[in-house]
């Protein structure tokens, strides 16, 4: 019988977890320890509710310069200054 909450039958239960992905190995093995994730598994740690992971490299950086003009307010002081 197939599981729809897991179909893909991968080896963490269906319960409710808390997924927390970190940037690099050493960074998921120190918070899983500190949130008692203590079972290694394959590519993350499990345990008290809680399934840590890691990527391998940057997960973010910062944009241009430009990208940010977007988001750049105008705002209208009624001063009539331009």
């Amino acid at each position: 019988m197939e599981n729809k909450i897991n179909p893909h039958n991968s080896t963490f239960s269906t319960s409710s977890h808390r997924l927390v992905v970190t940037e690099k190995p050493s960074v998921a093995q120190s918070i899983a320890a500190v949130l008692g994730a203590t079972q290694r598994k394959d590519g993350y740690l499990e345990g008290n509710g809680y399934i840590v992971s890691w990527c391998v490299g940057h997960l973010v950086q910062m944009a241009a310069p430009d990208m940010y003009l977007c988001f750049t307010p105008i705002i209208n002081d009624g001063l009539g200054g331009g």
